[in-house]
């Protein structure tokens, strides 16, 4: 059926069904919420939802593509193209940006994607290098620009401004960690091999949905309201 091991199939599987409720949850959390936030958790699930598809495809190997003898895994920069976008527009939902200030940093987000997407498809070192240089400068502007505008228009006394701050932080932080590991994978410096790869952006990848919902879900919860406070007690 596929040339992955048992390890590799396992893993596979248990991202389809983790993604699948994730999203399915994030739907049905979305319902009992007002117009903005609805709108988050609903961008929330289609994040997770593209994320299981990819894993899919996947599963049945139809996620690498041969391009000049160049070994491309297209899925994951689709992945990144389509999803990173998606999620910046669930932060801005969720902190009230406008949609002025929310769309330069979309298309500077596509931008570092399609760097990152151009220089796995060269076999040129030195165009590789300054590919991943001038998209990780966007990735680092897009960081920059989010925290700029975030902090500058959320009012902390509210749960729902600090569970964005949160959601913020932990996809600020895991960001840089996709874009580092492509910069050591076999797309550009080969210094980690493709499973290696594979499994740090995974993880990173879970990490990062789960954490987002699991702030959104502590919103909800009067019991453990101090923890949110002392998450954004260091933003402050």
């Amino acid at each position: 059926m596929n040339d992955k091991n048992t390890f590799e199939t396992i893993f596979i599987l248990y991202q389809i069904i983790w993604y699948n409720i994730l999203g399915l949850y994030s739907l049905y959390r979305g319902s009992f919420l007002n117009n903005g936030s609805y709108k988050s958790a609903a961008i929330h699930g289609i994040v997770c939802f593209i994320n299981s598809f990819c894993c899919i495809m996947q599963y049945i190997n139809l996620d690498l593509l041969f391009i000049n003898e160049i070994r491309i895994k297209y899925l994951r920069y689709i992945e990144w193209t389509v999803c990173t976008p998606l999620m910046i527009l669930e932060i801005a939902l969720s902190s009230n940006l406008t949609s002025i200030q929310t769309m330069p940093i979309i298309v500077l987000s596509i931008s570092f994607c399609l760097c990152g997407t151009i220089a796995a498809m060269t076999t040129i070192m030195w165009f590789k290098i300054v590919l991943g240089v001038q998209g990780t400068l966007y990735c680092i502007i897009v960081i920059y620009r989010l925290w700029k505008l975030t902090l500058e228009k959320i009012d902390f006394a509210t749960k729902d401004t600090r569970v964005a701050i949160a959601n913020l932080l932990c996809a600020t932080t895991i960001w840089p960690v996709f874009v580092v590991t492509w910069g050591l994978g076999p797309d550009v410096y080969q210094v980690i091999n493709i499973k290696h790869e594979y499994i740090i952006d995974s993880v990173s990848s879970i990490t990062l949905k789960t954490f987002a919902l699991s702030f959104a879900l502590i919103s909800t919860s009067e019991r453990i309201e101090k923890t949110i406070e002392f998450i954004t007690g260091f933003i402050r």
